[in-house]
C-alpha cells in the first residue's frame, strides 16, 4: 500500500518526476508507476491502487485537464475527501468540480530547491496522513573489543634484571663511556675513540630465536 496516489498525464511524466523524487525524500511512499502487470487489465490496476492509497495527489496540466483518466482518479480522491491538487502549467482551469479546491501552484518549482507552494502541499498531505515516517535508526555496527596490551615486563627484586611476557631474560646496563679501538689493531680498529652511552638501556642475555 502506497501513503499517495499520484495521478498524472503520461506527457507529463518527465517533468512530474521531479514531484515523486521530493515527495519520497519526505518519507512518503509514492504510487505512480503505470506498468500492467501480466494478467491485469489497466482499470484493475488503477483501481486497486486507488483503493489502497490514503491521498491522492492530482497534477493538473494541459494535458492531465483533457484526460478522463485523470478527472476518475481525481474525482474518486474528492469523493473520498483525500485529495491534494497540483498545477504545474499556467492558463490551466481544472475540470468544474475542483476549482473550489485550494492548489498547489509549482509553475516555477524546481525539485533541487525549496518553494513556498512545495511547502504548502507538504502542509496539505501532512494534515491527510500526518508526518512522514522517520527513517529508522541504523543498528549499531559491532565493533570488536579492543584487547588488552601484554603486561609489563616483570621486574625481578634484582632491578637490574627483567623478564618479559616471553620468558626472555634482559640485563640493565647503566650508563657508561668506555674506550674503542685499538692502537696496535688492524686499521679499521686503530681509531683509539670515546662511546658514551648516555641512557641506561637492556639487553638480553640469550640469543634471540625465531619463536620469540
Amino acid at each position: 500500500m502506497s501513503d499517495i496516489f499520484l495521478s498524472y498525464a503520461s506527457e507529463d511524466l518527465p517533468r512530474v518526476r521531479g514531484l515523486i523524487r521530493a515527495l519520497e525524500q519526505q518519507g512518503w511512499s509514492v504510487w505512480w508507476d503505470r506498468i500492467i502487470p501480466v494478467g491485469k487489465t489497466y482499470d484493475q490496476v488503477i483501481e486497486e491502487a486507488l483503493d489502497a492509497a490514503r491521498c491522492v495527489v492530482v497534477v493538473w496540466s494541459q494535458a492531465s485537464v483533457a484526460s478522463p483518466w485523470v478527472r476518475t482518479e481525481a474525482d474518486e480522491g474528492r469523493q473520498r475527501n483525500i485529495l491534494v491538487p497540483v498545477m504545474i502549467d499556467n492558463d490551466v482551469r481544472p475540470p468544474l468540480a475542483f476549482r473550489l479546491l485550494q492548489t498547489a501552484r509549482l509553475l516555477d518549482w524546481s525539485d533541487t530547491a525549496s518553494h513556498p507552494e512545495f511547502a504548502r502541499l507538504v502542509q496539505a498531505i501532512t494534515a491527510l496522513l500526518g508526518p512522514p515516517p522517520q527513517p529508522a535508526a541504523s543498528a549499531p555496527v559491532p565493533v570488536a573489543p579492543i584487547r588488552p596490551p601484554p603486561p609489563p615486563p616483570s621486574v625481578n627484586d634484582d632491578s637490574s634484571r627483567l623478564v618479559n611476557s616471553l620468558g626472555m631474560t634482559f640485563v640493565r646496563i647503566p650508563a657508561s663511556e668506555f674506550r674503542m679501538g685499538s692502537a696496535n689493531g688492524y686499521s679499521d680498529e686503530q681509531t683509539v675513540h670515546t662511546v658514551r652511552i648516555s641512557q641506561p638501556f637492556y639487553l638480553n642475555v640469550h640469543a634471540v630465536t625465531q619463536d620469540q
